[in-house]
């Protein structure tokens, strides 16, 4: 062997090891390029993680949306149900004998303009109530004990929740129950049967209970079983209701029909309205400046009692004679009114006892007198719910007119 090829050999073999350490070196990774691969990858993970909790959570909000908006559109389907059943004619001064049942709507104290929350636009009137019989034309109502009826007295009403010492569940979001709570009209059952629950009934003339007909259920005394004061005008006591059901909530957890409700706003057809237009806009009674702008057309959906800037149907304090209410603002109602008030006073004795004027047995004779003596033309429910996961609002509308046939 040369010395030329030797040394060749010898220069190759040390140029590969130099190439091999160097390659070595290249792929070894240090502590520091290690951290900073670790804290690359924890940032993607987190980045995936946020990307997969963001889709999760508006998966879950926007289900929650969802079940809220069936929760919301079966209740306000039962209500029209309901609604376009009412037995009675919207019209006061009904007679007994008829046997027509009633309607009748409680404006709470609080209103549009008289809020439960101030300054809180999520809240709407939760204290109105709306009581009337209604008769069903297609699959019968049915009670926890089986018993059947085309005919049922119902009551929607709101009721707070609250903890075992009264105060508001939760504090800082408190919120209402809808309860619509339904009674068989039986009269025919037997008492004894009746007296378990779930039929109107009434006080007999002597000991036990009598189921209600339609008829018995136009007198005021006789509705809503009972929850009423003692002395006329027979007021449905919303308060006696409340204590109730917050005092037996199993037993009257069949009749929910609506939860987290934070608006119940019955309102009224008033034709005598009046309307006004700011710019290009409407405001009716009970939005924010009514009585500002120029006059409009008549005819809006009022709460009873309200402040009007000129008197209209359904505006201000009701009918004195009616002891519903002393004063606007404070359980204004109307109602389909018995006639029945007056079969032994003046206005039935067949002689014209007003000086003034008016004829024989005219309705200046009357001893009573209807809250408010115009029929209803229609009414409007406004249904509000407060999602709680989503903290998202849904509102819904129920308008129902009671125009003559």
């Amino acid at each position: 062997m040369s010395f030329h090829v030797g040394a060749g050999r010898l220069f190759r073999s040390s140029n590969s090891a130099q190439i091999r350490t160097r390659q070595a070196a290249r792929r070894a990774v240090t502590l520091i390029e290690m951290m900073v691969a670790l804290v690359v990858t924890l940032i993607m993970m987190a980045a995936v993680i946020g990307a997969f909790s963001m889709a999760s959570g508006s998966i879950n909000d926007g289900r929650s949306m969802m079940e809220m908006a069936d929760r919301v559109r079966s209740a306000a389907e039962r209500l029209k149900l309901d609604l376009a059943g009412v037995t009675a004619r919207a019209t006061p001064w009904l007679r007994p004998e008829a046997g027509e049942g009633y309607l009748e709507i409680i404006e709470g104290p609080y209103n549009d303009t008289n809020p439960q929350v101030p300054g809180d636009t999520i809240y709407g009137d939760t204290d109105d109530v709306l009581l009337f019989t209604t008769r069903s034309t297609g699959e019968p109502f049915v009670n926890s004990f089986g018993q059947q009826s085309q005919v049922a007295e119902v009551a929607w009403i709101c009721v707070p929740n609250v903890d075992k010492s009264g105060k508001p569940v939760p504090p800082s979001n408190p919120n209402y129950t809808l309860y619509r709570v339904s009674s068989l009209v039986l009269p025919g059952i037997d008492p004894k049967i009746a007296s378990q629950g779930e039929v109107s009934t009434r006080a007999g003339d002597s000991s036990g209970i009598v189921p209600c007909t339609l008829g018995d259920l136009t007198k005021r005394e006789y509705r809503t079983n009972a929850v009423r004061n003692t002395a006329f005008p027979y007021e449905f006591n919303a308060q006696k209701f409340i204590q109730t059901v917050n005092a037996n909530p199993a037993l009257y957890a069949k009749f929910v029909a609506l939860t987290n409700v934070v608006g119940f706003d019955v309102k009224v057809w008033d034709p005598a309205a009046v309307t006004y237009t700011s710019g290009t806009v409407q405001v009716v009674p009970g939005d924010p400046g009514y009585g500002s702008g120029t006059a409009g057309a008549l005819g809006a959906y009022v709460d009873l009692g309200y402040k009007a800037t000129t008197p209209s149907f359904f505006s201000g304090p009701p009918q004195p004679a009616s002891k519903t209410s002393g004063a606007a603002w404070t359980n204004a109602t109307w109602d389909t009114w018995p006639m029945h008030y007056e079969y032994d006073g003046p206005a039935m004795d067949g002689v014209r006892n007003n000086a003034g004027a008016g004829g024989v047995d005219d309705v200046s004779e009357r001893v009573t007198q209807a809250p408010y003596n115009f029929p209803l033309r229609g009414v409007q429910i406004k249904l509000r719910v407060y999602e709680p996961d989503s903290r998202q609002v849904q509102e819904v509308t129920v308008i129902e007119q009671f125009l003559p046939d």
